[in-house]
């Protein structure tokens, strides 16, 4: 989502490039959400808001390393809180197909799902 523009009124218009889906907020302590146009709800929407360029300095040569390592630890960090971190990484190539389960894991096959649920009845 990307910030569009500020009301008078303190709300802020944020908008989806992707899916249309357009939005008024209110941050906290009064927080409201009018949501102007649904575009795809079955998307996670995540939202910045982007630096006003007449704000931002512009960086010297001697600076430049500097502002790349703090955008390294932000990223870091912002992946950290959201969790990724957290997560198994997935199996890569052939080797990992191939692998031995973990001692770990269940040696028994877990019972097939139902796909019928009709009455039961008392045992």
């Amino acid at each position: 989502m990307r910030k569009i523009r500020t009301e008078q009124s303190g709300r802020e218009e944020w908008a989806c490039p992707t899916c249309g889906r357009r939005i008024l907020l209110r941050w906290p302590p009064h927080y409201e959400k009018q949501v102007m146009e649904t575009g795809d709800e079955r998307a996670c929407h995540v939202g910045r808001a982007a630096d006003d360029p007449a704000t931002v300095p512009p960086v010297t040569t001697g600076q430049r390393q500097e502002t790349g390592r703090r955008q390294w630890r932000d990223a870091r960090r912002w992946l950290r809180e959201t969790g990724v971190y957290d997560m198994p990484a997935p199996p890569h190539g052939p080797a990992a197909a191939a692998s031995p389960a973990p001692a770990s894991a269940p040696t028994s096959t877990p019972p097939p799902a139902r796909t019928h649920l009709g009455p039961t009845k008392p045992l």
